[in-house]
Order: structure tokens, then sequence, then C-alpha cells
């Protein structure tokens, strides 16, 4: 609940900054203090938690047995009250317009479920070859895994954006 507090409440910050500079806040922004904050999520409350802060991420560790699926249903609904929570605290804080923090169709539905696809695909397969492989490289320095998550992030954004592109020009 912590960490997904922290990531949303982060996320409207940079919303809110968004509002202020009028739209001069880009991608890179965004997908940084994304990156940074679930960097700092990891190596604060990662060794409590397991910085479960995506349900994604605990429904595949559940299904691959490396977290018992008893768990499952208390995480996904503290990751949904952590995010609510940010959400509302955040517009509350920063005064963002709550028609910012909602999803808009932009893409269509088979392009939105192939970038979200790809997007957890990603996230999925960082999280489970950095935590779980018996024969992973345990000795990865940090730098190398937090530039990964930051990475991970505008990659995101750059398949949203071709797929809304190509859904505009049809």
């Amino acid at each position: 609940m912590v960490g997904t507090f922290l990531l949303l409440f982060c996320i409207c910050g940079i919303v809110a900054c968004t509002q202020i500079l009028r739209g001069e806040v880009g991608l890179m922004e965004y997908a940084s203090v994304a990156g940074l904050t679930i960097i700092v999520v990891i190596f604060s409350i990662g060794s409590i938690s397991g910085a479960h802060v995506n349900p994604a991420v605990t429904i595949a560790f559940a299904t691959f047995g490396h977290f018992p699926w008893s768990k499952v249903p208390l995480y996904i609904l503290a990751q949904t009250v952590g995010s609510v929570s940010a959400t509302y605290v955040g517009s509350s804080v920063y005064g963002v317009k709550t028609e910012l923090m909602t999803t808009r169709p932009a893409i269509g539905c088979s392009s939105a479920f192939w970038v979200e696809f790809m997007a957890t695909f990603m996230l999925m397969f960082l999280a489970t070859s950095l935590t779980s492989q018996s024969r992973s490289v345990r000795q990865i320095p940090h730098v190398f895994v937090s530039k990964l998550i930051v990475l991970l992030l505008p990659q995101t954004c750059i398949l949203f954006f071709i797929f809304a592109v190509t859904a505009f020009f049809r």
C-alpha cells in the first residue's frame, strides 16, 4: 500500500507540474519521476513487502510459486487502497484537475491491450529474471537495475505513441 501510494502520489505531482507549466512537461519527465519513484520504493520497502506496487507482479509471482496465493487478495486490496488514496490526496494537495487523472480513449481497445501486454511483459520479465532464477547473476550492481527500471517506462510510452499514431492515421 505504501509503495503504490508513493508511486501514484509522485505521478500526481508530475501531472500538477504539467498543469502549472501548461503542458511543458514531456515524456522523459514522466518516465523519470515514475522510474525513480519505483527505484526508491524497491530499495526502501522491497525487503519488507517485495515491493509489489502492481497487481500484475503479485499475480505473476503467485502463479509461478514465488508468492503465496493466500496473500494475493490482501495485496491487491492494499494496492488498490494505496492508489485510490494517493490519487485523492495528490489531487487535493496539488490541486490537480480530476479529469487529468482519468483515462481517455486516445487509441482503440486492441492497441491499448497490446501496449499494456508488452509493458506488463517487460515488467514481469525484468522482475522475475532479477529476483527468482536460481542461476541468475545475484550481484548485479544497483545502478544497472535502476537504469533498467527507468528505461522501462519510456519504452511503454513509445509503444503507446506508436499505436496512437497508427490508430490516428487509419
